[in-house]
């Protein structure tokens, strides 16, 4: 081993020589048999509507990795009619009648209409086997498409499936050099395949670089090795351009990093001194000297001379610290890494409220796509409210509203039983607002049986339980939340039933003669038997004290209460509510006031061990970012273990910690790389930005560290400044970064942002990876900083 240490061969100065990323011929491993139409295009119908169809041109560009289709050539069309979608923004292509659009379109289909025969200018009959739809951005908007034969559509939903999973599976520098491309390209405004001197400038600009015209000239004489020339302008053709970006990408703090530990000092590492980097730094565990071997060789892989003798540059000791493995975000909590049997009260679990919206409470859209967002992002509770619909078929949407309105039966199999397990193995509960009349409540709960089938948990085997189930042990099965109708004939005493977000009428019935508490039986009257038979562990119940649950409540009670409610409960009865949801379910849910779909904050009932604490999922704002921190844990599988002190022994959530600091953090915010404008504009001023770092949980770990502004720098900026903070209950914290443009006149806005839960905090150097509004990667954009803590002990 330690030969491979020693210093690499005659050819190579390990001085200076450093590994910068170069603009690549990208070779994919597409599948030999991809039909040439891919490239070349093909003709396929968009359906907007049952009744708008559009024929269109579609091709696949894989130089730029987009699908591209011609648009409108009317003159009075006044945008581009070139259309593209890239790749990295499609979620999914979904085959069949699968979307809303196709939805309403296969009803027309069923009542004779729906198209003719296929021709040029004239749709194709509506076949679902012809029929696919791309979800593609962060507003998952739907492209429904129709091809010409089930083969042709056959061949795209495959193909696209294929080139989209090989694009996933990239790595990060794979993810930069299309990044890179992608600059160019953007910089290219003429089409030429080179860039002047103007373009250049226009794209230090766009990078948030500020440089004098002398010094961009000087960088730009020096790039320009080849002297190429275009309409007698010197240019940079793409080779160029590659080295005119690296001289913008030095980035010193890895070069001092380097030869902190490098052999002799130098700019190269050996297994032997990463190996020790990796232990002493980044406190990495179970680490060995072949695994450090496997990082150089697949960090060096295009670098022959270094990945030949073992040996890392700084370019691969760059990509090194941009991998997922070190990542401020513990890797190895993307993996499921908690206990799963114990009870489900003792989980957070991911909820979201009204589902079914994909805007505001009032007059937005209802549809399929808000239960397949929520959970292919791990949501394990989704709401449903139904309604009478018509020809006797229960529809959803939020009642005495304009919203739309959607079918029951679609939601379960377009939605509910396709993408229930497809992000969380873990059980999904489905909680209902019952509105029906008995006749629909028994057509809805014939198509819970008829379509989820097994899916379906049903209580046979539930009478000998003491305690919720685990996780666990309900793996793959679907849950129904609601009103249950009592069995009068039973010991087990009943308690009112919920009216959680809705009204019911109840009906008073006498109390068996072994009845023990003396006060009547309460039975809602307009629940239909069959629905109620499939209710089981999650029995929606009133709640009327913390003193009648305790006494009188079992453990399969679930009460749902208002957000203002749980927040007077969070802060006058706080260690009541801990008790109380050790042993049940409780759901929280957003005020009726917040009808534009804002969100509550989350943290306060997260502290008091409330479980279920529903969202408004299609409203990206702090609240859900919190949720997005507290659920990428444990595999994202929208179930975390609650802290022991949520769960043992006697918690306030409300009082004063009298105990010292149980952490020590120490973050030093060492420099950015490409950070954005305001919303990732390409326009406007360079940036000035700073970064703030808070931490947010218990009341008593409130605190906030800033640092300076950096003048006139988005693209490198470089901070160095160290704050040192105090968190007394660290399983209850978060770290949130957050990157502003500073002001002189109007407000600092925000630029990017990052929360991690503080048990997940890797110590070392890490990268910060930045989102935006949308709750999106904003590209490049990262923060790279430097964490150790001591725990109390240390103290």
């Amino acid at each position: 081993m330690n030969a491979m240490s020693s210093t690499p061969e005659s050819n190579l100065d390990v001085e200076t020589n450093t590994c910068y990323p170069k603009l690549p011929e990208v070779n994919y491993a597409l599948p030999q048999d991809l039909p040439e139409f891919f490239q070349n295009g093909c003709f396929l119908w968009k359906v907007r509507a049952a009744n708008k169809w559009y024929r269109r041109k579609y091709f696949l560009n894989l130089d730029d990795m987009q699908v591209r289709y011609d648009g409108s050539h009317k003159v009075t069309c006044l945008t581009d009619p070139i259309f593209h979608i890239d790749i990295n923004e499609i979620h999914e292509v979904r085959k069949g009648w699968m979307t809303d659009t196709f939805n309403k379109l296969s009803g027309q289909v069923a009542k004779g209409g729906g198209g003719g025969v296929a021709s040029r200018s004239k749709r194709p009959l509506a076949e679902e086997a012809c029929c696919f739809s791309i979800i593609h951005g962060s507003k998952r908007k739907t492209l429904d498409l129709v091809a010409s034969s089930e083969d042709v559509c056959e061949s795209w939903v495959a193909g696209l499936q294929q080139v989209i999973a090989i694009n996933n599976s990239v790595a990060y520098k794979r993810s930069y050099e299309m990044w890179l491309r992608k600059q160019f390209k953007i910089a290219d405004k003429d089409n030429t395949g080179a860039l002047n001197f103007d373009e250049c400038l226009h794209l230090l600009n766009q990078l948030n670089v500020t440089l004098s015209k002398k010094h961009a000239e000087g960088l730009f004489r020096e790039s320009n090795v080849h002297s190429k020339k275009i309409k007698n302008e010197d240019v940079l053709d793409e080779y160029e351009f590659v080295e005119f970006y690296r001289r913008l990408l030095d980035r010193p703090e890895l070069s001092q990093l380097m030869r902190r530990f490098g052999v002799h000092h130098t700019e190269t590492m050996g297994p032997n001194e990463l190996y020790k980097f990796a232990v002493e730094e980044q406190k990495m565990v179970n680490i060995s000297l072949e695994q450090c071997e496997g990082f150089i060789k697949g960090y060096e892989a295009e670098n022959v001379n270094y990945s030949e003798n073992c040996l890392l540059s700084t370019g691969g000791f760059r990509l090194f610290l941009l991998s997922e493995e070190q990542n401020i975000f513990n890797w190895t909590h993307r993996s499921v890494y908690q206990d799963m049997t114990r009870p489900l009260s003792e989980y957070f679990i991911a909820s979201s409220h009204n589902t079914y919206l994909l805007g505001d409470q009032l007059t937005s859209q209802s549809s399929v796509e808000g239960y397949i967002d929520a959970l292919k992002r791990g949501c394990r509770s989704v709401e449903l409210d139904i309604w009478d619909g018509a020809d006797g078929d229960p529809i959803v949407y939020h009642g005495y509203t304009l919203t739309s309105k959607i079918l029951f039966k679609e939601i379960l199999s377009d939605a509910i039983k396709p993408y229930a397990f497809a992000a969380s193995e873990y059980p999904l509960i489905l909680s209902f607002e019952n509105h029906c009349s008995i006749e629909q409540q028994k057509m809805a709960a014939k198509h819970l049986k008829s379509i989820l089938g097994d899916l379906l948990l049903t209580g046979e085997k539930l009478c000998d339980l003491s305690e919720l189930p685990s996780p666990e042990n309900l793996k793959r099965k679907i849950v129904v939340k609601g009103k249950k109708l009592p069995d009068i004939h039973q010991e087990n005493d009943f308690d009112s039933p919920c009216n959680s977000e809705d009204d019911y009428n109840y009906i008073e019935v006498s109390e068996p003669k072994h009845r023990t508490i003396n006060e009547p039986k309460i039975v809602p009257k307009n629940i239909a038997q069959e629905f109620s038979d499939l209710v089981n562990i999650c029995q929606s119940v009133k709640f009327q004290s913390f003193e009648h649950s305790r006494l009188k409540g079992h453990w399969y009670d679930i009460i749902s209460i208002q957000e203002k409610q749980a927040y007077k409960m969070s802060l006058d009865r706080g260690s009541e509510l801990v008790q109380h949801t050790r042993r049940q379910l409780l759901r929280i849910y957003p005020s009726g006031g917040r009808t534009n779909s804002s969100n509550y904050k989350p943290i306060p009932v997260w502290n008091c061990g409330c479980q279920l604490v529903a969202l408004n999922y299609q409203t990206f704002d702090k609240a859900l970012l919190y949720n997005k921190a507290r659920f990428q844990q444990n595999g994202n599988c929208g179930y975390v273990l609650k802290p022991e002190c949520l769960r043992k022994g006697s918690f306030n959530p409300s009082s004063p910690i009298k105990t010292g600091p149980t952490m020590l953090i120490t973050i030093k915010v060492i420099s950015g790389q490409h950070i954005p404008k305001p919303g990732q504009s390409a326009d406007g001023e360079v940036v000035d930005p700073y970064v703030i770092v808070k931490v947010r949980g218990h009341a008593e770990d409130k605190q906030r560290a800033q640092t300076s502004a950096i003048q006139n720098n988005g693209f490198n900026p470089v901070w160095n400044e160290t704050f040192t903070l105090s968190i007394k209950v660290p399983e209850l914290a978060f770290l949130h970064f957050i990157v502003r443009d500073h002001s002189a006149l109007g407000e600092d806005k925000k630029l990017g942002e990052y929360v991690v839960p503080v048990t997940s905090v890797m110590q070392g150097y890490r990268h910060v990876f930045l989102v935006g509004a949308d709750g999106e990667s904003i590209g490049q954009a990262s923060l790279f900083v430097h964490i150790s803590f001591k725990t109390f002990k240390d103290v």
